[in-house]
């Protein structure tokens, strides 16, 4: 019943986030942090393909900053993030690839990419 206004609202937080950058710092360290704290917890719980997609959007658009990388490692999101490469659904499967490009340059989580 809330998946509408949850979709909508992590659709426009994504969107928004497309615009975070060097020159244009819209969230700071904390904000960004607990930002991803949700929704890596949203992610792990969601069943709607549409809020998965929405979600990974997110962590693409949060990852391009490198301060965020330790966050993500912390927050054991490379499992959680890896499944969506099995779907078939080719959005899904983009989102994820690009999150795990943006957090393979951090040495960490690329050894939790590969096993090493």
């Amino acid at each position: 019943e809330n998946e509408e206004l949850i979709l909508n609202s992590i659709a426009s937080i994504s969107n928004i986030l497309f615009y975070d950058n060097k020159e244009v710092k819209i969230l700071n360290h904390g904000q960004r942090t607990k930002l991803v704290e949700k929704v890596l917890a949203l992610l792990k719980r969601a069943e709607h393909k549409e809020i998965q997609i929405e979600c990974l959007r997110i962590i693409c658009n949060t990852s391009r900053q490198p301060k965020i990388h330790k966050v993500y490692s912390k927050l054991g999101s490379i499992p959680v993030i890896i499944q969506y490469l099995q779907t078939e659904i080719r959005e899904l499967k983009y989102y994820t690839l690009g999150a795990l490009i943006n957090l393979s340059s951090e040495e960490e989580l690329r050894q939790e990419m590969y096993g090493d």
